[in-house]
């Protein structure tokens, strides 16, 4: 008998169990909202790729995150129209996560598994029907525009490099090489892809998702890779992108330092008139940088980054321009009792055998600044370009103009005349 038992639990162990199917739990229902006059919802093609399932629940989760942050934060702004619009998330989301894994599941054949999947995509239009009717409501767009504190910004970074995750499994070409942070860069963030990057993705969402996931990134990508006090480009930025440069062919890199910027903040009216003098600087940089189809960037403190593509003489163009309008503008702008002037150093990219593109780069970046030394060196206020080991300068200030001939002869004579008189009255 207890052969006979152990037996039975041998077999019992040994045939394997029926798949389970695959169910779909029904979607929470929207209670106490408003009747909606609901349109039909379109899926775009290509929807049904795990990827964009993925991110359309990313930029769902990332909404009814931000709503209800602000549901707590400004309850009279609260309404019916934005518990509508949490409760569609909700009942979004559950579509969603029923879809993946019906998409996904194992647990079922390829039949039953298209069903559930059709399923599925049902609740999916209906879920989007609510949500896109209940995120149109005014009400509900202006607490989506209000600006987020930064634990909140940084889950919203967290919800978008996610995004760019999915974006390069749905198309591995947008697997550019990025560069990791320089050494002594005190940011470690992931790179955000390029807008031009998600363009794909988001157009493989519902409009009504990829409107939400435009709007994250955008304001993501600002506090990213903008300069919070001038306005362009930030450190992070380059970081972050260095290694795309890198590989877009020979180029100038261009390091600009401005010339005593300790005296305006000790000696000419403090921190305040400091941060204008930056922002007239960086206004200026990003213009000619821009006129040239390239980005400027603020490096840190009062230093600038910027390349331009075409050879020397157009770097040297942009140099000189920038130098001159700082020396002729930005003493009017803020109000400096006399004018400022910038040092700019140039650097072309010089290939070693032995390094990557990337460590090319970063070798053209630090002969700039050793040109911008050199430039401080001479005098401030020029342009130097770095070359073959030798600095050259492209441009430099007129010296002081000499006292003339005639002023020094008059100046002798009148000497002369005055120690003849002063010998006559002694005599006298």
């Amino acid at each position: 008998m207890k052969r006979l038992f152990t037996l039975l639990a041998w077999v019992l162990l040994c045939v394997p169990l029926a798949a389970q199917p695959v169910t779909i739990a029904p979607a929470p229902a929207l209670s106490g909202v408003p009747a909606l006059s609901l349109s039909p919802v379109t899926l775009p093609q290509g929807f049904l790729e795990p990827q964009t399932l993925r991110a359309s629940l990313q930029a769902t989760q990332m909404t009814r995150r931000r709503l209800a942050y602000f549901r707590a934060r400004f309850p009279r702004l609260s309404s019916d129209n934005v518990e509508m619009a949490l409760q569609a998330a909700q009942q979004l989301e559950h579509s969603l996560i029923t879809t993946i894994r019906s998409v996904e599941g194992t647990g079922a054949s390829e039949h039953d598994r298209a069903a559930l999947t059709a399923g599925a995509l049902e609740q999916v239009r209906t879920s989007l029907a609510y949500w896109e009717a209940s995120v149109s409501a005014p009400d509900v767009k202006t607490l989506l525009d209000q600006p987020m504190p930064e634990q909140a910004q940084e889950r919203s970074r967290q919800s978008l490099r996610q995004l760019a995750r999915f974006a390069q499994t749905v198309d591995p070409e947008w697997a550019k090489p990025v560069a990791a942070p320089r050494a002594g860069s005190d940011d470690d963030q992931t790179p955000l892809k390029a807008p031009a990057q998600m363009e794909l993705l988001w157009n493989m969402m519902p409009a009504s998702l990829a409107s939400v996931a435009r709007a994250e990134y955008g304001r993501a990508y600002n506090e990213a890779y903008y300069d919070g006090l001038t306005g362009i480009h930030s450190r992070r930025y380059l970081d972050h992108h260095a290694g795309v440069f890198a590989e877009e062919g020979d180029q100038h890199q261009l390091v600009g330092d401005v010339d005593h910027f300790k005296k305006v903040n000790d000696e000419m009216g403090g921190h305040q008139i400091g941060d204008k003098t930056l922002k007239a600087v960086a206004t200026i940089w990003g213009q000619e940088l821009e006129k040239a189809g390239e980005v400027g960037v603020r490096w840190g403190g009062e230093e600038f980054w910027g390349r331009v593509r075409g050879g020397e003489a157009k770097a040297v163009e942009v140099a000189n321009r920038i130098n001159a309008r700082v020396r002729d503008e930005v003493h009017k702008q803020v109000g400096l009792p006399k004018p400022l002037t910038i040092s700019i150093g140039i650097a072309g990219t010089e290939r070693k055998p032995l390094n990557t593109k990337l460590e090319d780069f970063h070798a053209t970046f630090k002969r700039a600044d050793d040109a911008v030394f050199d430039a401080k060196h001479k005098g401030r206020d020029r342009v130097v370009v770095q070359v073959a080991q030798a600095f050259l300068v492209r441009y430099a200030p007129p010296a002081p103009p000499a006292p003339a001939a005639k002023g020094i002869l008059a100046f002798l004579l009148g000497a002369f005349g005055s120690l003849l008189a002063a010998l006559y009255r002694r005599r006298g």
